[in-house]
């Protein structure tokens, strides 16, 4: 089987918090270029999804646990590719006391289609990270580069190959473009979620 133009992927990034709670990041990407082998694309999409986290590792828990990362295409036909381990990610790299589980740094997305929007929750952050209730100026920085490496066409490292991050309504199967996103100041509260429901 092979990933053709216009053929979506999903990656379910897999981490766990304190050898006890499953946090989940859902990412969805478009092939652009293509057509590419299932192996190319599961390459391209690690590497991908591992650098978002990268950029957030230092301000992550080291109670914080990088699993593993779940790659399936979405659409036209849906299809388990494969599941692998993180490409470099193994634990978060911050010492000291970590957040409640819940309490999460929040990136939003916006797209070309009406009021279709995108939200990314980072759970995992060490308590150094909160100044006076609101996220550190250095933890901001990283959470703005999280959303751009998140949002940005990039090109994949094995196939050479265009990717177009998107958001994907599960509810009518609509594909959103990602135009821009934010990072938000003020810390947000992520619920539990079932796996592959995200952006």
């Amino acid at each position: 089987m092979t990933i053709s133009t216009d053929d979506l992927c999903r990656v379910t990034a897999r981490m766990l918090w304190q050898s006890t709670v499953t946090m989940i990041g859902t990412f969805y990407a478009g092939m652009v270029g293509g057509p590419v082998t299932d192996g190319d694309a599961v390459a391209d999409l690690a590497e991908w999804v591992d650098r978002v986290y990268d950029t957030m590792d230092v301000l992550l828990s080291d109670d914080l646990v990088f699993v593993d990362l779940i790659i399936d295409k979405v659409l036209p036909t849906p299809a388990h590719l494969d599941t692998v381990p993180w490409p470099t990610m193994t634990n978060g790299g911050a010492a000291g006391d970590p957040l409640p589980s819940g309490v999460a740094g929040l990136v939003s997305f916006s797209t070309q289609v009406f009021r279709r929007r995108g939200r990314k929750y980072i759970g995992g952050m060490a308590e150094a990270q909160l100044l006076g209730g609101l996220w550190t100026s250095g933890c901001l920085t990283a959470m703005a580069t999280f959303g751009s490496e998140a949002g940005t066409i990039f090109t994949g490292v094995n196939s050479g190959e265009l990717w177009q991050p998107v958001v994907f309504s599960v509810l009518d199967e609509t594909v959103g473009v990602i135009t821009a996103s934010v990072a938000h100041a003020v810390p947000a509260y992520q619920r539990r979620r079932r796996p592959g429901v995200g952006i």
